[in-house]
């Protein structure tokens, strides 16, 4: 779902295995998201601007499934540090 959280309030976000898609710009610009575990999830693929522009985003934590990470899935994400 595209802007399914974008500009919204969400702080961190932890998901199970019914997660298998991140739409384009997701969660583009939430300015309060601190914390992403998706380790757990089925994805294989971070669209495009997916966390573009969140800038206190501190880790994310992706799943082995992943496969592909589009066009500025982390653009200005200054702080962010991505774990496999």
């Amino acid at each position: 779902m595209k802007r399914a959280f974008a500009d919204s309030d969400i702080k961190s976000l932890t998901s199970g295995p019914n997660l298998e898609t991140l739409g384009q710009d997701c969660f583009r610009n939430c300015d309060s998201l601190l914390s992403v575990d998706l380790s757990e999830t089925n994805i294989r693929s971070l669209a495009s601007n997916a966390f573009y522009g969140c800038d206190i985003l501190e880790y994310i934590l992706l799943p082995k499934t992943l496969e592909e990470v589009c066009d500025n899935a982390f653009g200005f994400c200054r702080k962010a540090f991505v774990l496999y």
